[in-house]
């Protein structure tokens, strides 16, 4: 694949709405290009790059003001729509050089930039992928960005794979998305296409998969029980991974292994262990947190399991009273074997003990000392 290198400005740079970096639900994405340009999308696009810490655009902008802007690891890739140039690869130093301007346009001193940057941004040098097929665009963009040296996080990378996976269940069956939604089931064909075009390994096609189904689930289950929109966050993302992996999560969550989606009883369940409710917040922080959660699901009694979901004690918390248990059942187990072996012994034929027996008879017996020291016996 080979494509022209070509020049333009920085007004002439639209950023992508639908980048997959917002990890949007596929209704929310906007299926007119020519919407791509209005001055309403694209503020709400900036904003949405600049609010908060996720991308980190500040920083960049700091760099770039400092250092000047260069192209020279990573050219920006974009596509020609009407007389603009769709950002396809590139969004966040984009949006770090719009940010620049607007400051500087505001006139402020502090943000006043040096004319060499202003020169540069009437001249930005750019990768032409207009005449790209969306199959060269996809591997590009699966070789940047999820096998390769600048990988999305977990959640912009899932709902990425989940697109192409998405797109070859349509070519297949005839599908639009909204059956894809509906329909879905895993294809380990298809999985290794995806594989292929995002240069990356088919295990991780599949914890992408289950991670972007859960996630929109999970999503509309906070949706329709009127949650705050950022309940379930990027951040969650390596959460939801860990609730997926296992028998143990499986049969807890109900989570289907062919549909890659959990039952209403796993949605509820989910949400009230992380995100919470109305009288108590989540008892699960982090992946630490869920793991075990997990031992106490997998080693305990229900009533440990009702102690973390009923009781909102933290799964550590938790897991040292399950452990703690199994170590008593443990000892109570050594304590009858050795008691058995000992037993066997012929007490009165025993004669004069060998140097050998009595080191043995004197750890056995130091070993009881520290057992008793040890359990306040």
């Amino acid at each position: 694949m080979k494509f022209p290198i070509i020049k333009v400005t920085l007004e002439d740079l639209i950023l992508d709405p639908n980048n997959p970096r917002f990890s949007k639900n596929e209704h929310e994405l906007i299926d007119v290009e020519s919407k791509f340009a209005e001055q309403e999308v694209q503020n709400l696009t900036l904003l949405k790059m600049t609010t908060g810490d996720q991308f980190d655009v500040d920083s960049l902008a700091a760099s770039i003001k400092n250092n000047g802007y260069v192209s020279l690891v990573q050219p920006m890739l974009v596509r020609k729509i009407n007389d603009k140039f769709l950002v396809i690869e590139g969004n966040r130093r984009t949006s770090a050089l719009k940010t620049l301007k607007i400051k500087h346009n505001s006139g402020q001193k502090k943000h006043i930039l040096h004319q060499e940057l202003l020169d540069s941004m009437d001249s930005l040098e750019v990768v032409d992928c207009t005449e790209a097929s969306k199959d060269e665009v996809d591997i590009l963009l699966g070789m940047i960005h999820v096998g390769g040296t600048k990988d999305w996080e977990l959640l912009p990378s899932s709902f990425y794979i989940y697109g192409l996976f998405a797109d070859e269940l349509c070519q297949k069956h005839g599908w639009d998305r909204d059956e894809v939604e509906e329909r879905f089931v895993y294809d380990a064909g298809l999985a290794k296409n995806v594989a292929a075009k995002a240069s990356v390994k088919i295990g991780k096609v599949r914890e992408s998969l289950k991670v972007y189904r859960v996630f929109k689930q999970l999503v509309d289950e906070a949706d329709e029980r009127g949650m705050v929109e950022s309940t379930i966050t990027h951040r969650k993302a390596s959460l939801i991974s860990e609730s997926v992996r296992g028998k143990v999560f499986e049969d807890y969550f109900g989570f289907n292994t062919s549909t890659y989606s959990m039952s209403q009883d796993g949605l509820e369940k989910w949400l009230n262990l992380v995100i919470g409710d109305d009288e108590h917040k989540g008892v699960i922080d982090n992946p630490a947190d869920l793991r075990a959660f997990k031992k106490v699901l997998g080693e305990g009694a229900p009533s440990h399991c009702d102690a973390v979901y009923i009781d909102r004690r933290k799964p550590e918390q938790v897991l040292a009273d399950v452990q703690t248990l199994q170590n008593e059942r443990t000892l109570n187990s050594s304590l009858k074997m050795a008691i058995s072996e000992l037993g066997k012994i012929d007490i009165d034929g025993l004669g004069v003990f060998a140097e050998a027996d009595k080191e043995l008879l004197s750890q056995i017996e130091d070993k009881v000392k520290r057992i008793r020291a040890a359990s306040s016996i």
